[in-house]
């Protein structure tokens, strides 16, 4: 974009008709390319006040137009995490405020952010596992600083099914320190209250009955021993605490190839614990793995749905081809737990 030159009393227009030569290039590979420049730091240093303030458009733009489920860093996927838990309190089933909250599969990303509410609203300690090593330290930990500001500004933006003063959110933000997140700095984390661990969901460095609350957002489809890990939960989980978790049991080819059946995998032949990253146990039969490792299932709630014909399920490997229709239909799925006593 051709910059304007300001003569003296005229204001410069931050907005321009879009550039034709870059409009045939995908927006991923537009924004990745900006990304980097800023990184650099000639995207500014170079330019007039045009540029810093049309990229500062941009950032206000992005703020509201990415507030989506499927972006990691959003505040709408930080409060669902969050709503996860906060459902049980709704129940009469659990108390946020006290409890200590472990989230399997947190991710590289950003894996604080929906634990940071939990803490927010009072929990004593909050837990993220994941095998994976943080991919941007330091934009994981500023993105935990504008939750934070968020959520101090305004304690109601964070949750509608669990209402917090600001006075609370600012309680449970004690330890931490807001301009060292802003910094990017991990020293600004309260590391006693916030911990991230690196392991395994089937060895958890956790004393037995810690948890009053576990969750995963499609994790469960992803380990080798949906036993195994079940069987973990139950150990760290104390006696009546619960867990919610949900399961994309499709075939994670879809993510890359549209020309994928969501039910692709099934067809693979062999007994491989996993196919394409998946462990290919269907949604419907995590009940029974959750009811044989020590809980109570209190829910399970389908969350999509596919038709299956006979013929595609005679394409299937076994034990795929053998089992009911109405089980192979559902793709994803919700189910909570309790620990029985």
């Amino acid at each position: 974009m051709a910059e304007e030159t300001n003569s003296s009393g005229r204001l410069n227009r931050l907005v321009h008709a879009p550039a034709t030569d870059l409009s045939a290039l995908p927006s991923r590979d537009l924004a990745a390319e900006l990304l980097v420049r800023l990184r650099r730091g000639d995207a500014v240093a170079r330019s007039n006040g045009d540029l810093a303030g049309l990229l500062a458009l941009l950032s206000m733009e992005l703020e509201v137009r990415t507030d989506t489920l499927a972006n990691r860093f959003s505040r709408m996927r930080a409060r669902e995490l969050f709503h996860m838990g906060a459902t049980f309190q709704a129940m009469g089933v659990l108390q946020v405020k006290g409890a200590t909250i472990v989230e399997l599969g947190c991710g590289s990303q950003n894996p604080l952010a929906g634990l940071l509410i939990y803490l927010l609203a009072g929990a004593r300690r909050a837990i993220g596992v994941d095998l994976d090593p943080v991919h941007d330290e330091v934009s994981a930990v500023r993105a935990l600083a504008r939750l934070a500001t968020y959520a101090l500004a305004l304690p109601e933006c964070i949750s509608e099914k669990v209402r917090l003063t600001r006075e609370q959110v600012f309680a449970g933000f004690s330890g931490f320190d807001l301009m060292k997140l802003w910094q990017g700095d991990p020293a600004g984390i309260d590391s006693e209250r916030l911990v991230l661990k690196r392991e395994s969901a089937e060895h958890l460095s956790l004393p037995d009955g810690e948890a009053d609350l576990t969750y995963s957002v499609s994790f469960l489809e992803h380990v080798a021993n949906p036993t195994a890990v079940v069987q973990e939960l139950a150990r760290v989980t104390r006696l009546g605490g619960v867990g919610v978790h949900t399961i994309d049991g499709q075939d994670h080819g879809i993510y890359s190839d549209r020309g994928v059946h969501a039910l692709d995998f099934l067809r693979v032949p062999g007994g491989d614990a996993l196919v394409r990253g998946c462990n290919r146990l269907r949604p419907t039969e995590f009940p029974a793995v959750f009811e044989a490792g020590g809980f109570e299932v209190l829910s399970f709630e389908p969350h999509q749905r596919i038709p299956v014909t006979e013929e595609l399920r005679q394409s299937f490997e076994q034990p795929f081809r053998s089992m009911p229709r109405e089980a192979l239909e559902v793709v994803s799925a919700g189910i909570r737990v309790r620990r029985r006593g």
